[in-house]
C-alpha cells in the first residue's frame, strides 16, 4: 500500500488489498474514487507484486532449508546414536581391541578373545533381531575369493588336513573382517584399534632386540653359518622365525610412516617417529634381505609422494651397508648375487611351482596342499623328509594352490583396499585421517612388494593382522564419506 500510495500520490486510506489474494500472488486494489491514473496505478502494482512474489519464494525457501537442515540434524544425531551402539556392541569391541593386541604376542589369547567376540556378536544379532552385516564390494570379493579357496580343496591329495586347515584359518580371517567393519563404528574407534596394534608392535621388537643381544637368537635352521659366518643369531621375538617378524615390522613401519609424514599433533608424530626407528632397528637384527628391500620400497614410494626430499636420504642411508665390511652388509649385498643357499633354494622353490601351476591352472592344488604336493615337483632337494610350507612368493603360492582366477581376485581385493585408503587420503580433510590412509596404502605396497621373495601370509597371526588393517581401510573411508565426528 505505501508503495501505490506513494506511486500515485494518493492518501493511505484510498488504497487497500485484499490479503488472501495477495498470497496468492493475486492482488485485487480498491480505489475510492476511481481517478484517471489507472495506468501508472496498474504498472506500479505489477511492480510491487514482482518484487513480493521474489521476496516470497525466498522466504518459501530458507523455510524448506530450514526445515531440511532439522532433519539432518535429527539424522545426525541418530546416526552417533547407532554409531556408538549398545553395552554389548562396547564390549565386542574390546575383544576384538584385546584380539588386535594379543596376536603377535600371545596368539591363544587373541583366539580366546575373538571367539568372545564371536558369541557376543551372536547374541547382540538376537537381540537386535537381525545379523548384522555391512555388505560392501571389498566384501563381497573378500567372500569370493575364500569361496574359490574353498572350491579348490577337493583337488587337494589330503582332502580332510586341507579342510581342517581351511576350518581353522578362513573362519579367523572371516571373522576378524567382520567383526571390523561391522563393530569399529566410529573415528576414535579405529585410532583406539591401530594404538592396540602399535603397543603390540613396540613389545615386539624390544622384545626382539633383547633377545638378539641376550643371547636367546633363533635355532641354528635359519643361520647360514657356510656363507655368512659372522651371523650367529637371528632376532625372531615371539614369532620364532625371522622373517615372519620382519614381514609383521614392515607393517608397523609402514602405519607409522602415516603418523610421520601427516601434519598429527606433535605428540602422536613423535610417538610414530620413535615406533618407526625401533622397529627398523629389530628389522636389521632379522637379517631379513626380502623385508629389507620391501621396507627400502615402501619408504620410499612414501617419501616420494609425500616427502620428496627424503629419497636423498635413502641412499645415504645404505652406503653403510656396500661399503663397510659388517654382517649386515655381507647380508644386504648377497642378497644381489643369490649364491647362498637360501637363495638357491627360493629359485628352485619357484621354478617347481610355476610347474605346479601348469598342471592346474584353474583351480589349483587346494588350498593348504602346497606341503603335500611339493615332493612331486621337488626337482632341488630331491628329499622326500624335507617339508616345505610355501613357495617364498605369494603370487606364485596363491595361484599354485587356488588357481590363477582366486590370484586375480586376490590383487583386485588388495587393490580395491588401497584405491580406498588413496581416496581417503585425496578428500578427508582430518590429518588424523590422512595419516591413517597414508599408513595403508604404505602397508599393501610393502605386502605387494614383500610377496615377490617371502610369502608372510601363511602364517595364521600374519595374515590376522592382513585382514584386520584391510577391514579398517574400508572402516576408515566409511567415517570420511559419512562426515560425521566423534
Amino acid at each position: 500500500r505505501t508503495s501505490i500510495q506513494r506511486a500515485l500520490n494518493l492518501p493511505l486510506n484510498e488504497v487497500s488489498f485484499n490479503e488472501t489474494s495477495f498470497k496468492k500472488k493475486t492482488a485485487v486494489p480498491y480505489l475510492c474514487p476511481a481517478t484517471p491514473r489507472n495506468f501508472c496505478f496498474w504498472r506500479s502494482c505489477g511492480i510491487m507484486l514482482r518484487e513480493n512474489a521474489a521476496a516470497f519464494n525466498e522466504a518459501r525457501m530458507l523455510r524448506a532449508a530450514q526445515r531440511k537442515m532439522n532433519i539432518d540434524v535429527r539424522k545426525v544425531f541418530t546416526n552417533a546414536r547407532e554409531r556408538r551402539g549398545t553395552p554389548i556392541a562396547k564390549i565386542i569391541y574390546l575383544c576384538l581391541l584385546a584380539a588386535a593386541f594379543f596376536l603377535p604376542l600371545w596368539p591363544p589369547a587373541a583366539s580366546r578373545f575373538l571367539a568372545a567376540a564371536v558369541v557376543l556378536a551372536a547374541a547382540d544379532s538376537l537381540a537386535a533381531g537381525r545379523f548384522k552385516m555391512t555388505v560392501s564390494r571389498p566384501f563381497c570379493l573378500f567372500v569370493l575369493f575364500f569361496a574359490l579357496a574353498a572350491a579348490s580343496l577337493p583337488n587337494s591329495p589330503r582332502y580332510a588336513e586341507s579342510l581342517y586347515n581351511f576350518e581353522a584359518l578362513a573362519t579367523q580371517y572371516f571373522f576378524i573382517y567382520w567383526l571390523t567393519i561391522s563393530y569399529v563404528r566410529t573415528r576414535r574407534e579405529l585410532y583406539g584399534l591401530l594404538c592396540a596394534l602399535a603397543a603390540a608392535a613396540f613389545l615386539t621388537a624390544s622384545y626382539g632386540i633383547c633377545q638378539y643381544f641376550g643371547g636367546g637368537g633363533t635355532a641354528a635352521e635359519w643361520v647360514d653359518a657356510v656363507y655368512f659366518p659372522d651371523i650367529s643369531a637371528r632376532a625372531s621375538s615371539t614369532f620364532g622365525n625371522p622373517n615372519l617378524l620382519a614381514s609383521f615390522l614392515v607393517t608397523s613401519i609402514a602405519l607409522c610412516l602415516g603418523g610421520s609424514l601427516a601434519g598429527v599433533r606433535r605428540g602422536v608424530r613423535k610417538g610414530a617417529l620413535f615406533l618407526l626407528l625401533l622397529s627398523s632397528c629389530c628389522l636389521v637384527l632379522t637379517f631379513s634381505r626380502g623385508a629389507w628391500l620391501s621396507a627400502a620400497a615402501v619408504i620410499a614410494a612414501a617419501a616420494a609422494v609425500f616427502k620428496p626430499k627424503l629419497l636423498f636420504v635413502l641412499p645415504a642411508a645404505l652406503l653403510p651397508l656396500i661399503f663397510l665390511k659388517n654382517p649386515v652388509a655381507e647380508r644386504f649385498v648377497s642378497a644381489f648375487q643369490g649364491a647362498d643357499t637360501s637363495s638357491l633354494l627360493r629359485f628352485a622353490l619357484w621354478e617347481s611351482t610355476a610347474a605346479m601351476i601348469r598342471d592346474n591352472p584353474l583351480t589349483g592344488i587346494g588350498w593348504g596342499a602346497y606341503r603335500f604336493v611339493y615332493p612331486k615337483y621337488d626337482f632341488f632337494l630331491n628329499n622326500p623328509g624335507v617339508i616345505i610350507y610355501h613357495a617364498h612368493n605369494m603370487y606364485l603360492h596363491i595361484a599354485a594352490e587356488i588357481g590363477l582366477l582366486g590370484l586375480a581376485v586376490f590383487l583386485l581385493l588388495v587393490f580395491w583396499h588401497f584405491y580406498l585408503a588413496a581416496r581417503v587420503f585425496k578428500t578427508a580433510a582430518l590429518a588424523g585421517q590422512k595419516a591413517c590412509a597414508i599408513g595403508f596404502c604404505a602397508m599393501f605396497f610393502g605386502t605387494l612388494a614383500g610377496g615377490f621373495t617371502d610369502y608372510a601370509l601363511f602364517n595364521k597371526e600374519i595374515s590376522s593382522v592382513f585382514w584386520l588393517l584391510s577391514a579398517a581401510s574400508f572402516v576408515l573411508w566409511r567415517d570420511a564419506r559419512q562426515g560425521v565426528g566423534d
